[in-house]
């Protein structure tokens, strides 16, 4: 390549990654949206326990990697009405 050429640029797969467009998914707001089971998240919740101990529940949401508001609509389903894991910070 001489200098007064210029580079070619990229294209096809390569070109979208390099391109300056950002893809951000937008973040699921109940557990159906995230395609995961119950049972996977609390298994997840369990072992943060397991490891953790008592956290709050931002934290466990946060080390899931799900929203506050997914975590506590999964709290509700195990724990019961008026019961939450998350205000907890441990199993219920």
């Amino acid at each position: 390549m001489s200098m007064t050429e210029t580079p070619q640029r990229p294209s096809g797969l390569l070109a979208s990654f390099l391109s300056e467009d950002i893809f951000h998914p937008a973040e699921p707001r109940t557990l159906e949206e995230t395609s995961l089971s119950i049972s996977f998240v609390e298994s997840l919740v369990c072992k943060f326990f397991i490891q953790a101990g008592g956290s709050s529940g931002r934290e466990i949401a946060k080390h899931v990697c799900l929203s506050f508001g997914v975590m506590d609509g999964i709290s509700h389903k195990c724990c019961g009405p008026g019961k939450s894991f998350l205000t907890l910070g441990q199993p219920c």
